[in-house]
């Protein structure tokens, strides 16, 4: 009679973390199949459940830190963990860093090289594990990001004159990125720069900003014409 087999195991290991404890679950999964005139099919399953409980308090002769860097930009994944472990940490020791999902990035022990350094991480939460025999703790890290660089409207700080002698000054206002800001204006100023534009005419004037990360520019247009300084005229004679 045609008999045919075939045996498939694996073992599976995934941990999840509920109130200050990790769970680790261990799976093996084994299946048999036979085939002789008729199907057989097998599947065993093992579990195995552990847990580690992270204290409040700090363990006994941990006092791990970490160094933080952030982002440059918005959007960007240059941020950075460091960690380090103290010179009296000689036994052996695991630390687990993981991302705001529980996910695990990556695993030390005293075997690896140091600094302990992960990077190409995102803005966001974090958090270190540390375990050594029964001690155990856990550090919160949190990477920021700027905002995103926007150039917002172009105002009037001051006029003089009025129409061929007319002279005003004007500002950019840039928000969100990193200071200090690059600010150039347009050729029709004379090539001016920074925040502040002076002595114009009327006319269009365009301000181009960066920060100081080089995340990429923006730019706003601003026309000096009537009805602006008329806007200008009014709301100075409220204040």
């Amino acid at each position: 009679m045609l008999e045919s087999r075939f045996e498939v195991s694996s073992l599976e290991t995934y941990c999840l973390t509920v109130r200050r404890k990790i769970y680790t679950f261990k799976v093996k999964f084994f299946i048999k199949y036979t085939f002789s005139g008729m199907i057989t099919l097998n599947l065993i399953a093992f579990l195995t459940l552990s847990f580690l409980y992270v204290p409040e308090s700090k363990a006994e002769n941990a006092d791990l830190s970490v160094l933080v860097t952030h982002v440059s930009c918005s959007g960007a994944k240059d941020g950075a963990i460091q960690i380090v472990v103290p010179d009296k940490i000689t036994r052996s020791f695991t630390i687990v860093v993981k991302d705001t999902l529980s996910n695990v990035l990556i695993q030390f022990n005293e075997n690896s090289p140091k600094p302990l350094h992960i990077d190409e991480l995102e803005s966001g939460h974090y958090t270190v594990w540390y375990r050594s025999g029964k001690k155990a703790d856990s550090i919160n890290a949190k990477i920021e990001s700027p905002e995103n660089l926007k150039a917002n409207l172009i105002t009037i700080e001051s006029i003089s004159g009025q129409g061929e002698s007319l002279s005003a000054t004007i500002k950019a206002n840039p928000t969100g990125g990193t200071a200090p800001y690059t600010i150039n204006w347009s050729e029709n100023t004379n090539n001016q720069e920074g925040a502040i534009a002076t002595n114009l005419p009327m006319g269009v004037y365009r301000s181009t900003i960066n920060d100081a990360n080089n995340c990429g520019s923006v730019s706003a247009t601003f026309f000096l014409f009537e009805s602006e300084i008329e806007k200008f005229k009014k709301e100075t004679e409220k204040k």
